[in-house]
């Protein structure tokens, strides 16, 4: 699975991508710890794009929360690696 590595820069993107969250699949008590992680130590955050590989470094990308309730984009920032194999989130222990 390929995943990426963005977080907010001020340089543009060169493309706009759209993520998705489903907090079905993935909790939201657990994405506010990954984000408050972020903003505590800086590093970037991981965020699975499925199969894609085109994705350049520098390219803009917004989060939206997808599924029953409310939706609609919440986030936004700039990938600042190429995407990479890596396991996917629900194979990782946290």
């Amino acid at each position: 699975m390929g995943v990426l590595t963005f977080m907010d820069t001020e340089n543009l993107g060169e493309r706009t991508f759209l993520l998705t969250w489903k907090p079905e699949a993935w909790p939201l008590a657990e994405l506010v710890k990954y984000v408050e992680s972020f903003e505590t130590t800086g590093e970037p955050l991981r965020w699975s794009v499925g199969n894609r590989r085109n994705l350049p470094v520098g390219s803009r990308v917004f989060l939206a929360e997808q599924g029953k309730g409310e939706r609609g984009v919440f986030g936004s920032g700039f990938t600042v690696s190429e995407t990479y194999d890596a396991p996917h989130y629900s194979e990782v222990e946290g």
